[in-house]
């Protein structure tokens, strides 16, 4: 994502674990066996917090559908 500030790219905002898993409809419980799992959704490790994006969650989302 560029902006105007010479093309450095601005910081996308974030979920907390909480936050993602409401979005998903999962329990926070089920974020984190996913994480210790390697599983998908991607998240950010930012110092001792955990973070996810809307992007990466919709990307989650996305695969996760299935067709008929």
């Amino acid at each position: 994502m560029s902006t105007e500030n010479g093309g450095a790219s601005m910081p996308r905002a974030t979920l907390t674990e909480k936050e993602a898993a409401a979005y998903l409809g999962l329990s926070p419980s089920t974020m984190r066996r996913r994480r210790a799992a390697g599983r998908p959704p991607r998240f950010l490790k930012m110092g001792s917090s955990i973070r996810y994006t809307k992007q990466d969650l919709d990307r989650y989302i996305e695969f996760s559908t299935r067709g008929a």
